[in-house]
């Protein structure tokens, strides 16, 4: 939550120093006639260099409040990540909520290519918060009352692409069109009112990819590893008087269009973003009152929980079978009662269901009776597709969740 009584004193704080009437000497000069504002050095400079310059101005500013949105349209509606929180430039902090709306009236397949699947069927939340420091990225998963911490680089296929694009290199918090401006080329300048440029530019398929989720970027086209001199996507920067960003706008559409893509009903892809508060929008630190868990003991492969422990399926990084290990006395969506080593050849579909299912059972029954579950608990085991039975061992995790 937010500090009122700390935002007040920045709020009181900036005041004092924007006006003129705060002098070294304590004097009203509130009477005094102000001269008119200097223009802003940036402007006088060449176009193709003020988009950059105005992100160094912007960070200057050393904090600000941000909302981007990622609209996927369609002829059925439109799905949209909405990212709403705080920069901190100097201190190199972030704090912000990323919500999806996804219609009813979109393909089946949208929730799931948006949100992903967790076990047993249970659908992922659509709302998610997250903080960054220097040290940290801190996620709070799906439903949980808890931050999972990550202090320490994870190999790519923990999920940690959805952990570390959310540390940006230009701002705090990643994802934001501010990572693309570098890139701008064909930069045209107008006034805008009240003093401020808008610039409209081209930017490479490179500079913007970042800006979609990493998850979704196999429903993308393929973007070159490399900068290259071809530049299709058409944005538009909007900065103050003082020469700070306000606004960004990209046409992403031209990254739609895979073979075989999830995405293949989406018609457009846009991204908008909205900066204020210069100055007075400090993101808030997470408190001594907010329960925290670290990701290096909480955060595992399901396979390799150990018996009788339970956890949360949902771990923020889009990996269904990765989840969060948790205290059983706290609310939980899982109770692991078994890991079993079927070993043998795989034995096909039919079988290896059939098998797995006796197999679980028979370990249900000599699990102790609290890591089996209550009467009304469904049950559900993970085993290894065809392609790694046979490295993996058959290895199964057998699991109870309460209803």
């Amino acid at each position: 939550m937010i500090n009122r009584s700390a935002r007040t004193a920045v709020a009181l704080l900036t005041s004092c120093l924007l006006l003129s009437a705060c002098g070294a000497d304590g004097a009203d000069r509130g009477t005094r006639a102000r001269p008119a504002p200097s223009p802003t050095p940036l402007f006088a400079e060449p176009a193709a260099r003020q988009p950059q310059l105005a992100v160094e101005a912007t960070q200057h500013s050393r904090t600000a409040a941000f909302r981007q949105t990622i609209t996927f349209g369609s002829r059925r509606g439109a799905a949209t990540q909405t990212t709403q929180g705080f920069l901190d430039f100097g201190g190199d902090r972030a704090r912000a909520a990323r919500v999806w709306n996804v219609p009813p009236s979109l393909p089946d397949n949208a929730g799931e290519t948006f949100l992903g699947k967790l076990l047993h069927g249970r659908a992922r939340v659509s709302v998610q918060e997250a903080y960054v420091d220097r040290a940290t990225v801190a996620v709070q998963p799906g439903r949980a009352d808890y931050w999972l911490r990550f202090t320490t680089a994870v190999s790519d296929s923990t999920g940690a692409n959805a952990i570390s694009e959310l540390r940006g290199i230009v701002a705090p918090f990643g994802g934001t069109l501010l990572e693309a401006v570098a890139g701008a080329r064909s930069v045209t300048a107008r006034p805008a009112p009240g003093g401020g440029r808008v610039y409209t530019m081209r930017l490479g398929l490179k500079a913007v990819a970042d800006v979609v989720p990493g998850f979704l970027h196999a429903e993308l086209r393929e973007v070159p590893k490399e900068y290259t001199t071809d530049a299709p996507v058409p944005m538009t920067l909007t900065v103050d008087a003082r020469g700070r960003i306000t606004r960004a706008d990209a046409d992403l559409t031209v990254l739609l269009g895979r073979k075989g893509s999830a995405l293949a009903w989406t018609t457009s892809l846009k991204a908008s973003l909205v900066l204020t508060g210069h100055g007075s929008s400090t993101p808030p630190a997470l408190s001594a009152g907010e329960r925290v868990l670290d990701a290096a003991t909480a955060y595992a492969r399901l396979a390799d929980v150990r018996p009788g422990s339970c956890a949360d399926l949902d771990s923020g990084t889009h990996q269904w079978d990765w989840v969060v290990i948790v205290p059983c006395g706290t609310s939980h969506d899982a109770r692991i009662y078994a890991q079993l080593k079927l070993g043998g050849d795989y034995p096909g579909d039919g079988a290896v269901r059939e098998g797995i299912d006796d197999a679980c059972r028979e370990a249900r029954a000599k699990a102790p009776e609290a890591w089996a579950g209550s009467a009304g608990a469904m049950y559900g085991h993970v085993s290894p597709p065809a392609s790694s039975w046979e490295v993996e061992k058959g290895a199964t995790t057998c699991y109870a969740i309460e209803p």
